[in-house]
């Protein structure tokens, strides 16, 4: 190991911190862990050390099954890193890399794989053999407009992390992805997701937020398994009536679109309890399919268009917190009256009387904040 050190601090240039540290204080620190024996390394944190190469003798390290690498100013790996057969993660983060590198493309044992915030180009013609990889972060490549298909060839693949890229299309392949549980798909110039998203039916996450959708495949209510999904900040008019299939769904953010209606199957998601519409002042009401949805304990309505509460408001009595302000309303119904679970109520900048504000409150025990 010794060895191993001196050839990095070869590789580091005269500002590394590397130079003011001893081996000592790397290998009895948080930067490195042996295994149950104390002989073998197997976890080794080489972070933040402003280092520009990994030297070849890396692969003396056999028995290394956490290596991090993350914020140098690295851009290549040496060869000799594919004979680490233990390897399991790999935090390459925060780096320099223009590709992924070859010599980490067929690592077997890896599991996990960071390479986000590096300098990642498209990718779409890089081959990949990790079949063990379970969780793939490649966010953060603001100059990646293609991904690979071979990600979603991956046969354990899990969760998949591309946010903050520059992604104009998602690879049909995306449907091979069958365990996938998790991907990040926010804040990248995405227009349309391919339908064969709906033969990945393990997922529980799914965020295309901050993208230029202007819909979205009736294919995703065959996403049963759904908990969360993140749709906000797009330009949806609506969404498809086969969401209602989502029965799962906890959470659903639509805010800051184009909304002008919501389906009233909308009332099948007996398990959302979080539902976001805030800045899409087209929409003009609170849909029917809204006032059903009966596990509600939060609804964001903000600057939603909104002249009249729907009265079936009423049937939404699990709500904690409600968020009407800044919509043109000028009077509450009695049903609101039934809403007595109600923690937050915001009628700021609405026309609603003092009075009608006093009266439809004056049951509501719970009740901690009043803005109007």
């Amino acid at each position: 190991m010794e060895e191993f050190l001196a050839n990095v601090r070869a590789c580091a240039p005269e500002y590394s911190p590397l130079h003011d540290m001893k081996d000592e204080e790397i290998l009895n620190s948080k930067r490195c862990a042996r295994d149950d024996q104390g002989a073998g390394i197997v976890s080794l944190n080489l972070a933040s050390l402003s280092l520009m190469d990994v030297p070849e003798s890396i692969s003396s390290l056999v028995s290394l099954t956490s290596l991090c690498l993350s914020a140098n100013g690295l851009k290549s790996l040496p060869e000799s890193i594919s004979q680490l057969s233990s390897l399991h993660m790999l935090l390459l983060d925060n780096n320099l890399f223009h590709e992924i590198p070859t010599s980490i493309r067929s690592m077997k044992s890896l599991r996990h794989l960071d390479l986000s915030r590096n300098k990642l180009g498209d990718c779409d013609a890089v081959s990949l053999h990790l079949d063990s990889l379970e969780l793939l972060d490649l966010s953060g490549n603001t100059k990646m407009t293609r991904v690979c298909s071979d990600i979603f060839h991956l046969p354990r693949i899990k969760q998949i992390d591309l946010h903050s890229c520059a992604l104009i299309e998602v690879p049909k392949a995306i449907g091979h992805a069958t365990l996938l549980e998790r991907i990040s798909l926010h804040s990248n110039e995405l227009t349309h997701v391919p339908s064969e998203i709906g033969q990945c039916q393990n997922l529980t996450w799914l965020s295309l937020n901050s993208n230029k959708l202007e819909s979205i495949s009736s294919s995703i209510g065959r996403l049963t398994k759904l908990t969360r999904l993140s749709l906000h900040i797009n330009a949806l008019r609506t969404v498809p009536d086969e969401l209602s299939q989502c029965v799962h769904l906890e959470a659903l953010s639509l805010h800051s679109n184009c909304l002008e209606s919501l389906p009233d199957s909308l009332s099948n998601l007996k398990e959302c309890e979080r539902l976001s519409l805030y800045h899409n002042p087209t929409l003009g009401c609170i849909p029917d399919g809204v006032c059903h949805m009966t596990q509600l304990k939060e609804l964001w309505l903000y600057d939603c268009g909104i002249h009249e509460v729907n009265p079936n408001i009423g049937f939404v009595n699990l709500l904690q917190k409600l968020w009407l302000d800044r919509n043109p309303i000028t009077k509450l119904p009695e049903s609101m009256k039934k809403l007595t679970m109600l923690q937050e109520l915001y009628l700021d900048q609405t026309q609603v009387e003092r009075e009608d504000v006093e009266h439809i409150t004056a049951s509501m025990h719970n009740l901690k904040t009043l803005a109007y």
